[in-house]
């Protein structure tokens, strides 16, 4: 990890990191990463969406030896129960019936 990424920084990343995040995290360039990425070699999980690739933070933080308890502020954000977000639809885990 790079000397001016603190662990307090690490608390407000997001789910999930573009690919130049993610590589600096790491120390690499935008270019080094991408390279990593399309090679098949970047050391986490990668999610394509569409022609945008993301990188999970919490894999990440996990290679960096990072544990839950010093990142707590990117647990809480990718943590939790789904049926508790507020954009899960209401009926998909209610076990009432609703009538209209």
């Amino acid at each position: 990890m790079t000397a001016d990424v603190t662990v307090e920084a690490l608390t407000t990343l997001p789910p999930v990191l573009d690919v130049p995040t993610a590589g600096r995290l790491l120390g690499l360039g935008r270019s080094a990463a991408y390279e990593l990425v399309e090679s098949g070699q970047w050391p986490t999980p990668v999610l394509r969406l569409g022609r945008r690739l993301r990188i999970p933070t919490a894999p990440l933080l996990a290679l960096l030896g990072i544990s839950p308890v010093e990142s707590a502020g990117v647990v809480s954000q990718v943590g939790g129960r789904m049926d508790e977000s507020p954009t899960a639809p209401r009926d998909a885990f209610s076990t009432e019936r609703h009538h209209t």
